[in-house]
C-alpha cells in the first residue's frame, strides 16, 4: 500500500496537500525547508504555497479510529467511532509539544475489501498510531523547517510555537537527574522510544534507550532554539554547550570519525553560531596590525586598539 502511495499525490484526497508516501511530520520537513527558501528568493515560486500549508499541518487534526487497544497515553475518551487528535499534542505542564511519528497523515486513502475502490477513511486504527512515539533522532529532522523558519517568525510559527518546541528538547527530551546521569531520553515526550532496536551500536542498535548512542549527534542540531530561553532554568544554550564541552569536545580534537558525521558537522555550526551570537557581541582587536586589500565585515563594531584604553575607538590612527 505505501508503495502504491508513495509514487504521488494519493488520488480521491479531496485536493488535500500531503504526499501520502510520506507518513511521518519528519519527512515532510526538510522538503518544506527547500521550498521556503525558494518563495524568500523568488515569491512567486511554484512551490510558494508549500510552507504556509505544511506549517499549519504541524497543528492541525488528524482522523484516528478508535478501537480496544486505543489510548494507552490517555488520550482519547472514546466516544466515537472516530475521532480527530492534533498532531502536536501538549504536555501542559512544561508547555511543550510532543507526536507520534506516524500522527502526520492526513486521511490516508485505505483500500475497500468490499470492491477494491479506494476511500477515505479514518487514519489508522489507534493501537498502531501509538506503537511509534516520535523518537529523538527524528525529532531533529521534523525540527528542521522551525529552525530554519526563525528569521521569518510569525510568518509561519509564531514565539509561543517556538518557545514550546525549545522545551520539548530542555524539558522533555533532555534529563538532568536521570539515575544514569544527565543525559537524553529517546522520545520526545520525556520517555523512551520502544521502536529502537536493543542490539548494540555496532550492529544498527541501542544499548540503552536513555543516552542512545545512535543519537549523540542530534542534540546540538537543536542549538537555535536558545533564542527562546527564558529564565526558568532549562536553558537550551546551556545544554548543548555542557553537552559539547563534556561528549563532542575530544571527538572533535581526535577527529574520531565515528562521530564527526553530517549532522555533527552541522550541529558543530549551530553552537558555534549561538555561542558567538550569544557571547560574542563586539569583536575587539588589541595591540594588532591588520591590513585587507578587500573589504571587510564583521558582527557589529569591529574595533583595532593598539593600547587598551576606556576610548575603544582609540586607533593607531589617533597618535
Amino acid at each position: 500500500m505505501m508503495g502504491k502511495l508513495s509514487r504521488g499525490f494519493s488520488k480521491g484526497s479531496n485536493n488535500k496537500f500531503y504526499h501520502s508516501g510520506l507518513v511521518g511530520l519528519n519527512q515532510h520537513s526538510p522538503f518544506t525547508v527547500a521550498a521556503m527558501y525558494l518563495k524568500a528568493i523568488d515569491p512567486n515560486s511554484s512551490t510558494s504555497s508549500i510552507p504556509g500549508k505544511i506549517a499549519s499541518f504541524y497543528f492541525n487534526l488528524v482522523p484516528i479510529f478508535t478501537d480496544m487497544d486505543c489510548d494507552p497515553l490517555n488520550l482519547l475518551n472514546i466516544t466515537s467511532q472516530c475521532r480527530l487528535l492534533p498532531i502536536m499534542h501538549l504536555n501542559t505542564t512544561y508547555n511543550a509539544y510532543w507526536w507520534f511519528h506516524f500522527g502526520w497523515s492526513r486521511g490516508v486513502i485505505v483500500e475497500d475489501n468490499n470492491n477494491g475502490n479506494c476511500i477515505e477513511s479514518c487514519r489508522r486504527p489507534c493501537v498502531n498510531i501509538t506503537e511509534f512515539m516520535e523518537d529523538f533522532s527524528h525529532a531533529g529532522i521534523a525540527m528542521e523547517f522551525p529552525i530554519h523558519s526563525i528569521p521569518f517568525l510569525g510568518q509561519y510559527f509564531n514565539s509561543s510555537e517556538m518557545l514550546r518546541w525549545r522545551n520539548t528538547f530542555s524539558k522533555l527530551i533532555w534529563a538532568p537527574y536521570n539515575l544514569q546521569g544527565p543525559g537524553f531520553h529517546s522520545a520526545v515526550n520525556g520517555d523512551t522510544d520502544d521502536g529502537i532496536d536493543s542490539k548494540p551500536a555496532n550492529e544498527g542498535g541501542c544499548l540503552d534507550y536513555f543516552n542512545c548512542p545512535n543519537y549523540r549527534e542530534v542534540p546540538l542540531l537543536f542549538a537555535p532554539l536558545y533564542k527562546f530561553d527564558v529564565d526558568d532554568g532549562y536553558d537550551v544554550y546551556d545544554i548543548v554547550m555542557q553537552y559539547y564541552q563534556n561528549t563532542v569536545e575530544l571527538a572533535v580534537i581526535t577527529k574520531d570519525a565515528s562521530w564527526l558525521n553530517e549532522r555533527t558537522f552541522l550541529g558543530l555550526s549551530r553552537t558555534v553560531a549561538a555561542q558567538w551570537d550569544k557571547e560574542c557581541t563586539n569583536l575587539t582587536l588589541y595591540n594588532r596590525d591588520v591590513v585587507y586589500n578587500q573589504d571587510f565585515f564583521a558582527k557589529n563594531i569591529l574595533t583595532i586598539a593598539p593600547q587598551q584604553t576606556t576610548d575603544v575607538f582609540y586607533t593607531k590612527g589617533h597618535l
